[in-house]
């Protein structure tokens, strides 16, 4: 009857797939980069030792052939010969061994960079999927036609802030970041419940409020009771509303505006 310890192995033994979560295998990833940066070091060092030998050598070989020039018995030049002999087998010995050890140097840098490469792909990859997960979170709550639409054309609005570890929207054309009615940075939903109130077009059962009619022009697309950019600034608006809205709520007067002119509506 098999012990436990036998149980075990056997179960050690088994062709189980190990998986790792992406934190984990980030740092299996660091540690093999350091064991082939160490391994690196040292073939270089071993290089840069197998040079310093070999100029040691290639000195002891001109001064074993001027004393070869310079012999005067058939004994002295025997032995000067016999240490030139010598000299340059070491020195093709060394030779040899400093072009494989440079080869692996290179061999080594070669697979640095692809790792360090393959970090940078592996990082760029996983925050532009936290990304696209973050914006289609929160523009699903417009109820967006096509959510991957509202993606694509919000996506140059919204960066990820690594001082705050969070996500931050921004205006694309100077990077500055926006800001809402309270002067505060602009959240996700905030962001996405502007978007729906400049593009209705791309937000299911969405129309634009008609302009004439005070009653007719508080709600947005959102229905959330605040006004328009069209309906404020531009060729379109209503100047009462706008009086209206700048006597009721400054702050919200000034953001719509800061709005119009990113969009274009006001110079």
């Amino acid at each position: 009857m098999p012990t436990d310890g036998t149980n075990q192995a056997q179960e050690l033994n088994n062709d189980e797939k190990i998986t790792f979560t992406d934190k984990q295998q980030e740092r299996v990833n660091e540690l093999i980069r350091d064991a082939m940066g160490r391994a690196g070091r040292e073939a270089k060092t071993e290089a840069e030792t197998l040079k310093s030998e070999l100029s040691s050598l290639r000195n002891e070989l001109n001064e074993a052939k001027q004393t070869l020039s310079t012999a005067k018995t058939g004994k002295e030049k025997k032995d000067a010969q016999g240490d030139i002999e010598a000299l340059q087998a070491q020195i093709n010995e060394i030779q040899n061994a400093h072009k494989t050890v440079t080869q692996e140097v290179e061999r080594w840098k070669t697979t640095a960079q692809k790792a360090v490469e393959e970090k940078n792909e592996y990082k760029v990859r996983s925050e532009q999927e936290r990304k696209a997960y973050a914006l289609r979170d929160a523009a699903q709550k417009i109820n967006p036609f096509d959510v991957n639409d509202v993606v694509q054309a919000t996506k140059d609005s919204v960066v990820w802030d690594e001082d705050k570890k969070a996500w931050s929207v921004i205006n694309p054309e100077n990077g500055q970041p926006r800001l809402n009615s309270g002067l505060y940075p602009m959240s996700l939903d905030e962001f996405f419940t502007e978007f729906a109130a400049k593009k209705p077009y791309l937000v299911r059962g969405s129309a634009k409020p008609g302009i004439g009619s005070s009653e007719s022009g508080r709600t947005d697309v959102a229905n959330n009771g605040k006004y328009t950019v069209d309906q404020i600034f531009g060729k379109n608006s209503n100047s009462k509303l706008a009086q209206q809205l700048a006597k009721q709520d400054i702050k919200e007067y000034h953001r719509l505006k800061a709005i119009a002119r990113d969009s274009g509506l006001i110079a």
